[in-house]
């Protein structure tokens, strides 16, 4: 009887899990008008916030010169590898060129501040367009992007328009993690409508437009906040502004060369996600969990079995859209849920002690998940 409650709890959580992403079956048929024009892109202002990124820069940069905006900053966050020396080489040659790109260094950040978001506030008090793109140094631009982003931003008539990566996955096990990363969707729903505690914001994509970033008081007002795409998009939504979530293919990225590194990646986002997240999170994520494996597989009867194959089905129908996902990631969900797991515990562990370590940097949070100054 005891299997036949989990069996009966995994089949709502498939329910869920289809219910939460079922907006996506409208993927790519969201019809725009025809992409922003030359002389609209060039009322927008790059900003690239860069810590020891030497092994991403030069191809995040040719990618972003490519997309006619009006200006690229890049500002060093005090790397201590070869990111200084490539993007002096960089500039210069961009210069010849004629292309508009500015370098800068940043100072030491002040006591208090995260580093990203010094980064990016210092850019964004050199920037001079109308609009404001924040995205990381390890994205890849696709060709029309901007454009495409910017004519959305319009026409949605939003203020600040974050995007869904689409994951590069160049190793094996990156290929198995399609299980975590469509629960991690459905937690955070960035297909409804945004709501205060459940909410899909991500740095590597901030359209902002700039009048809208200053009423929200910049990167500045979130000098100690971790999770500053977060903070922005429940901001947008306190102050009465229109935030959404972009679901064209915007952007590739490959976030984490190791596993080591995913599973630090990871344990971080956990922690600071849990502010911003509902209290429904950790039994809804239960009954993802239960709906992968069958309703936990403790008895092998026909229901656990069609429980699993309809979950893994949904599974390998929407990875493609995630990005280089392997058909064999569903089958080995154990896997990839099993980190998902230990990411998380891990994070709970850094929220009691009050520390987290980002970028070669660890900081101290108090218990409204700031940094302490």
């Amino acid at each position: 009887m005891q299997e036949y409650v989990f069996v009966v709890a995994g089949y709502f959580g498939l329910l869920l899990l289809i219910w939460r992403l079922k907006p996506w079956l409208n993927w790519g048929r969201l019809h725009l008008a025809e992409a922003a024009s030359d002389s609209k892109l060039k009322q927008v202002s790059v900003i690239v916030p860069a810590r020891n990124e030497a092994d991403n820069i030069q191809v995040c940069l040719e990618h972003l010169l490519r997309l006619g905006a009006g200006e690229i900053i890049v500002v060093d966050d005090q790397s201590n590898d070869a990111t200084p020396q490539i993007l002096a080489d960089f500039a210069a040659a961009a210069s010849l060129k004629g292309q508009n790109l500015k370098c800068l260094s940043a100072p030491p950040k002040p006591s208090g501040w995260a580093g990203k978001s010094w980064a990016c506030q210092l850019g964004a008090d050199e920037a001079s367009g109308d609009y404001l793109l924040f995205t990381d140094a390890d994205t890849l631009h696709e060709p029309n992007s901007l454009a495409q982003s910017l004519q959305e931003l319009e026409f949605r008539q939003l203020d600040l328009l974050s995007a869904m990566p689409y994951h590069l996955n160049l190793k094996f096990w990156e290929r198995l993690m399609s299980p975590l990363q469509l629960i991690a969707l459905a937690v955070t729903a960035p297909f409804d409508s945004p709501k205060p505690r459940r909410l899909y914001a991500i740095g590597q994509y901030l359209l902002f437009k700039r009048q809208a970033y200053q009423q929200l008081g910049g990167h500045r007002k979130r000098s100690r906040i971790l999770a500053e795409d977060l903070h922005f998009a429940q901001a947008c939504l306190a102050e009465q502004l229109a935030y959404g979530v972009s679901l064209q293919r915007l952007y590739q990225v490959r976030m984490y060369a190791t596993l080591s590194d995913f599973l630090a990646g990871w344990r971080r986002l956990c922690l600071l996600g849990l502010e911003f997240s509902s209290p429904w999170s950790g039994p809804e994520v239960g009954l993802y969990y239960l709906a992968f494996s069958g309703g936990g597989l403790l008895g092998f009867t026909p229901a656990s079995l069609v429980l699993m194959i309809l979950t893994l089905s949904l599974c390998w129908w929407l990875q493609p859209r995630l990005g280089r996902f392997s058909v064999l990631g569903p089958l080995l969900f154990p896997f990839a849920l099993a980190c998902f797991a230990w990411a998380t515990a891990l994070s709970l562990l850094d929220r009691l002690k009050g520390r987290v370590s980002w970028r070669g940097r660890l900081y101290n949070m108090n218990s409204a998940g700031e940094i302490e100054r």
